[in-house]
């Protein structure tokens, strides 16, 4: 059975890369369309969406302000002219995570539609497929959640502009692309079936009801209900309270090892991370910017940086830091078992935003709680409001640098122009301002050629 499912999802996949990626034909001209017929072969199934999940860490990193480029980046023109916002490098992306996405998706349908029909005959089975049904909506509302991020304008007053393309069956349409609102409406729909669920699965590899609330609360704080975000965040924060944020943890969090700061993280069995290194002689392509910098008595710093000096071209000898994390794994040659996908740190940081920004005074004191955490001396000056918000912003900044979350963070809030430099940071060679259109990807062009109800993103070709 596992063999049919692998032949399945290839068979998806080949046809959809070849064509829009929404015209995906019905699933009874590839399969019997009753062959998941017991949990067992559903989990595989299961199994399968998480392993094909888009991952695209490193590439939205590279968009944001976290590191700066080396010589080293010139071997690559595609790279140079990624990382430099060129319309043509971002549009053949774009095309890579819309097909991505959408093909996980479809895939998610498909067991969405197939577990109403199966009969179970025990309550272990049923709980069984509950904790699948739960999982798997969790996962379709994240496909939708990046997507949206990545393909619609940021979040504000006009709710109503175009956001993503919702596909809830497994058939042949062409739906138009629903609105902001709407696609948040049914992320959220989706998550609160999927908590309705208690689901705590032994491994951390597996989605939870906790996960659920942890998507919900970032789902919240996306669309500016501070309120809900708070909710849903303390839901989490209940069973991974800052307790858990500690030296170790934070060391096991950057190995093949068990964390109690890690709350979801997706498995991994091919290499990641690894296009960032030019070689372990000379260095990497990208070092993290001289902008950023670990306290001295910040412990992370052990595990996120690495220290390297270069040579420039005028002689001089630069020490940078090279991002640590997955990349030293990679260094030392050995196999990444775990990309962190959910953390206490994380929801901690959704916390202390949404407080933030409801001006609640609690939130001074919860950062300089995890400051303390960490290791980093408490902030001991009175900050206005805005001053909080940006030193919140700041410190998650440092905390996620490599993750791709800044990126996001950087289009959600449009708190600053992002100033693209030359090699090594020494000059500013161009500024993307939060206006600037490519912060909201294109809609592929196959996309736009099969399905006329499609409209394009402001400032692409269409």
């Amino acid at each position: 059975m596992k063999n049919f499912i692998l032949a399945y999802l290839c068979l998806l996949l080949s046809f959809s890369l070849n064509s829009c990626s929404l015209d995906i034909k019905s699933e009874n001209e590839f399969s019997d369309p009753y062959a998941i017929t017991n949990p067992e072969v559903a989990r595989e199934l299961l199994a399968s969406i998480y392993h094909m999940y888009p991952q695209y860490q490193y590439d939205l990193s590279l968009l944001s302000d976290d590191f700066y480029s080396t010589y080293a980046i010139n071997q690559s023109s595609d790279v140079r002219n990624y990382y430099g916002w060129r319309g043509r490098e971002m549009s053949l992306f774009s095309s890579d995570m819309w097909t991505n996405y959408y093909s996980t998706i479809a895939i998610c349908n498909v067991l969405i539609e197939r577990i109403p029909l199966i009969n179970t005959s025990y309550e272990s089975e049923k709980k069984k497929l509950d904790e699948i049904e739960a999982e798997v909506n969790i996962l379709k509302a994240m496909c939708y959640f990046d997507l949206l991020r990545l393909f619609a304008p940021a979040f504000s007053s006009t709710e109503d502009q175009d956001g993503i393309i919702l596909k809830n069956n497994f058939e042949l349409d062409f739906p138009r692309r629903s609105s902001i609102k709407e696609s948040v409406e049914e992320i959220k729909k989706l998550l609160l079936v999927a908590v309705n669920v208690e689901n705590n699965p032994s491994k951390v590899t597996w989605l939870s009801q906790c996960a659920g609330f942890y998507l919900l609360a970032e789902l919240s704080l996306y669309y500016q209900n501070f309120d809900d975000a708070i909710k849903y965040a303390h839901k989490v924060l209940e069973k991974y309270p800052i307790e858990n944020i500690s030296e170790n943890n934070y060391n096991n969090l950057w190995e093949n090892a068990h964390s109690e700061e890690r709350i979801f993280a997706f498995s991994l069995s091919d290499p990641y991370y690894e296009n960032i290194e030019y070689s372990k002689e000379d260095g990497d392509i990208f070092y993290i910017s001289d902008k950023l910098s670990f306290e001295h008595d910040d412990y992370r710093r052990h595990v996120s940086t690495i220290t390297h000096t270069y040579t420039l071209n005028t002689g001089t000898q630069k020490k940078v830091n090279l991002l640590g994390k997955y990349n030293k794994l990679n260094k030392n040659d050995e196999g990444i078992k775990y990309l962190n996908r959910m953390s206490v740190e994380g929801v901690y940081f959704i916390l202390l935003e949404s407080l933030a920004s409801k001006k609640d005074a609690t939130a001074m004191t919860l950062l300089n709680n995890y400051l303390q955490a960490r290791g980093i001396k408490p902030i001991a000056e009175v900050l206005s409001n805005s001053e909080l918000i940006n030193a919140i912003l700041k410190y998650k900044h440092i905390a996620f640098v490599g993750e791709g979350e800044r990126y996001y963070d950087l289009k959600r809030t449009g708190c600053d122009n992002l100033v693209r430099c030359t090699l090594f940071g020494e000059n500013e060679e161009s500024v993307i301002r939060a206006s600037d259109y490519r912060w909201t990807f294109p809609i592929p062009r196959s996309e736009l050629k099969y399905n006329p109800n499609v409209t394009q993103n402001r400032g692409w070709s269409i």
